[in-house]
């Protein structure tokens, strides 16, 4: 194979023709189990043999098509890359101008804590450090108030910015979106009083007592 041996036309060492013994020796030759460097040269030459794209190792039990690697990661067991997900940008504060827009009676006391829960949350949302504070439950101050314990059709809250006693932008904000929530847009303070089918809502901004907080009451009539 590698010219160590002749044919038997060929002559061998010395120019004489083979004899016998000659024969024989090749045949043994030929009958012998390879080495390993000539398996290692057969498989190169096999290689060489055989089309670019199937001499990549591996490359014959791939599926055919790969330019994006699914093919390589199906075959290896790899979980498919998906992109990451998309976070929704929420939606844009909308101020109601009207009750109708948003008014829902629900939970304790008649369904006055569902109607103060909106108002207040409609006051705080996307509106910086203010916060709902001093909720229905009082013992202290007058009875009559819609905040104090007495009271079982009523409900209140307040919205301010902790540690602050004077007016802020934010109280502020809070106080016209509830003023327009209620059909009175552009208000500004004072002492606002609604009825809604027979729920008097009342709301108090900038008067005696109320200059750091905006107060939010409902009673059921």
């Amino acid at each position: 194979m590698f010219g160590l041996l002749a044919c038997q036309n060929a002559t061998v060492a010395g120019g004489r023709p083979p004899d016998a013994f000659d024969v024989l020796s090749e045949r043994r030759w030929a009958a012998r189990a390879p080495s390993g460097f000539e398996v290692l040269v057969a498989k190169v030459e096999a290689a060489r043999a055989r089309p670019a794209a199937a001499a990549v190792v591996g490359a014959d039990t791939l599926p055919a098509a790969s330019t994006d690697g699914s093919a390589f990661t199906a075959a290896h067991g790899f979980p498919e890359w998906e992109p990451p997900p998309t976070t929704a940008a929420p939606a844009p504060l909308v101020v109601p101008t009207a009750p109708s827009e948003w008014f829902n009676p629900r939970g304790r006391h008649e369904g006055t804590e569902g109607i103060v829960a909106d108002l207040a949350k409609l006051g705080v949302t996307d509106n910086g450090r203010l916060y709902v504070n001093e909720c229905w439950g009082r013992t202290w101050g007058a009875s009559t108030s819609d905040h104090h314990r007495s009271q079982t059709r009523s409900w209140a809250c307040d919205l301010s910015v902790a540690g602050v006693q004077v007016p802020t932008p934010e109280a502020q904000e809070a106080a016209e979106r509830i003023g327009s929530s209620l059909g009175e847009p552009g208000w500004k303070g004072g002492n606002l009083r609604k009825t809604v089918d027979g729920y008097r809502i009342q709301v108090l901004w900038k008067v005696a007592g109320h200059f750091d907080h905006v107060h939010i009451g409902v009673r059921k009539a």
